[in-house]
C-alpha cells in the first residue's frame, strides 16, 4: 500500500510541475501583428485541472514530512 501512496505522489508532482510549467508557457506574450484579438487567457482553465494534484501533493507532503518527524522524535530520546 505504501509504494501505491508513493508512486501517486510521484504521479501528482509530476502533474503538478508540468502544470505550473504549462502555465508559464500559455501566458507568455504574443508578439504583436496588428490584428488587435487575443483569445483571452487560456492557462486559467489548467488550476481548475490542477488543484485536485495539488492539493494530494500537499497533503503527501504534509504526511511523509509528519512521518519523519515522528521517526526522529523516536531515535532522538
Amino acid at each position: 500500500m505504501r509504494k501505491l501512496l508513493l508512486f501517486l505522489y510521484i504521479v501528482s508532482l509530476v502533474i503538478v510541475l508540468i502544470g505550473f510549467y504549462g502555465m508559464n508557457f500559455f501566458t507568455e506574450t504574443v508578439a504583436e501583428d496588428g490584428t488587435g484579438g487575443g483569445n483571452g487567457n487560456p492557462a486559467l482553465f489548467i488550476p481548475v485541472f490542477l488543484m485536485p494534484f495539488f492539493f494530494y501533493f500537499l497533503y503527501g507532503t504534509t504526511e511523509l514530512s509528519m512521518r519523519l518527524a515522528a521517526r526522529y522524535k523516536k531515535t532522538a530520546r
